[in-house]
């Protein structure tokens, strides 16, 4: 089930940023000599519409070492530079967490894909809800320093209007997923205390369209309205400090 930053890409927000790595749940464990012979089914597949060169004797699946409680496995894909380099090799990253409880229902979207080759790439995705993805936004907020979750929150909520986004079941969701589910003033505090300062010489790592990209200060200026918006549309029983 995709999710994370390509989850919002190719099946919400046609325009936000790009994102590196391909992200997925899976709520059983994966067989990585299943998965080995599957990825390269597809890149053969891919070599014959799309003439990419990949080479899959290099593909492998391997467990990924993440905090303790978060079971994962990573596979990467490799494959020759699109123009000929002999000397380039690229690579496709999958990042699967094992045994991920998915609180909202699984969704089922047309895939994304603003290219010439749209026709022939018509698919449906399953995913995560929008909200979902959106929630863990706001855990991985308390844990690591990375841009890309800042962009993704004031993007999906409130720079954009590409897809409507259920703003009090991003809240919602984010109680139930975190440690914080009895104490929402608690979890808000927390957030609205996360070091902002720090992801200012990170802000240029984001790469996004051009009409889609803003400002750090722009961060700076809605980002506690955003927390403090989404936490008080919780009932005011459900606020108070427990």
């Amino acid at each position: 089930v995709l999710k994370g930053g390509n989850g919002l890409r190719k099946a919400y927000l046609a325009n936000t940023r790009f994102s590196k790595d391909l992200d997925f749940s899976c709520e059983h464990s994966v067989d990585p000599a299943i998965l080995v012979d599957e990825l390269n089914r597809i890149c053969a597949f891919v070599e014959h519409h799309a003439e990419v060169r990949f080479s899959p004797d290099k593909t492998v699946v391997k467990k990924k070492d993440l905090e303790i409680g978060i079971d994962a496995v990573e596979a990467r894909l490799y494959f020759k530079g699109f123009y000929g380099e002999e000397s380039l090799t690229l690579k496709a990253q999958l990042d699967i967490t094992q045994f991920e409880k998915i609180d909202l229902p699984i969704q089922a979207r047309p895939l994304l894909h603003p290219y010439s080759d749209n026709d022939s790439c018509a698919a449906i995705v399953r995913c995560q809800r929008i909200e979902e993805i959106l929630a863990s936004k706001l855990t991985t907020l308390l844990h690591r320093r990375k841009a890309i979750d800042l962009f993704d929150l004031l993007y999906s909520i409130i720079f954009t209007h590409e897809f409507p986004v259920e703003r009090l079941l991003v809240v919602s969701t984010f109680l139930k997923k975190s440690i914080f589910g009895p104490q929402p003033a608690l979890a808000k505090n927390q957030l609205l205390a996360v070091p902002l300062d720090d992801f200012r010489p990170l802000w240029s790592s984001v790469v996004a369209p051009v009409r889609s990209l803003f400002t750090f200060d722009y961060v700076l200026s809605n980002f506690r309205s955003l927390i403090e918006m989404l936490f008080g549309m919780l009932a005011p029983a459900a606020g108070a400090t427990a």
